[in-house]
């Protein structure tokens, strides 16, 4: 049987903006919405393509309409690979009529630190 298909524009775009965290730490990874039309309901962002070793904390977080910016906290494991790492980017999910609606939006840099070692007393 046939099936009603819908294409639409995306309900928003991401713009992740330039961000940076050390071994062993915890560190933001910020993002400037644009909505393109309303969101029927919350949303929910997750990252992808992140660095080996580099993982999102929790669940992703919620996006509201009229939301003007949505914040990723990540933690780099002690091992995770030093460097730049460009094209991370962010699925968006809606739930529309029911059925979740995925759109991946933004391209973003994060760099990879070492860890700061202390300075030792004088």
């Amino acid at each position: 049987p046939f099936v009603k298909l819908e294409v639409s524009e995306p309900y928003l775009t991401i713009d992740l903006h330039r961000a940076s965290v050390e071994r062993g730490k915890r560190g933001e990874i910020v993002g400037a919405i644009k909505q393109n039309k309303p969101l029927p309901a919350t949303a929910t962002a997750a990252l992808l393509r992140l660095p080996k070793g580099i993982t999102l904390v929790g669940n992703g977080p919620e996006i509201k309409s009229g939301d003007k910016e949505v914040v990723f906290e990540v933690q780099a494991s002690s091992d995770a690979l030093l460097g730049m790492y460009k094209e991370i980017a962010c699925e968006v999910t809606v739930v529309e009529k029911g059925q979740p609606v995925r759109q991946q939006t933004g391209s973003g840099i994060l760099r990879v630190d070492p860890a700061k070692t202390a300075t030792a007393a004088r």
